[in-house]
């Protein structure tokens, strides 16, 4: 039997890595390996404006990103380090 703090750690590992992609994501978005994310045409779902609380003039894919990164699904398996890390990076 696995033990909730072994399964907590390895939900925030997953996280830490989840974090690392979507700082990928947006270092690729800027630097212009993703046109078609880059583009001001490209719209993002409404669930996603909706489930973000997305305002206006902030929907871009970039953006989301942004949103996502900083508070990710399972963000309460992340320490506020861990968290804050993945703001600045």
């Amino acid at each position: 039997m696995i033990s909730p703090e072994s399964c907590h750690r390895f939900v925030g590992y997953l996280e830490e890595g989840a974090v690392h992609t979507y700082t990928q994501c947006l270092k690729e978005i800027d630097n212009g390996c993703l046109p078609r994310w880059a583009s001001p045409d490209f719209k993002i779902p409404d669930i996603a404006v909706q489930y973000w609380n997305m305002r206006e003039g902030k929907r871009s894919m970039r953006d989301l990103i942004l949103y996502i990164r900083v508070r990710p699904p399972f963000a309460s398996y992340l320490s506020s380090g861990q968290i804050a890390e993945g703001m600045l990076t």
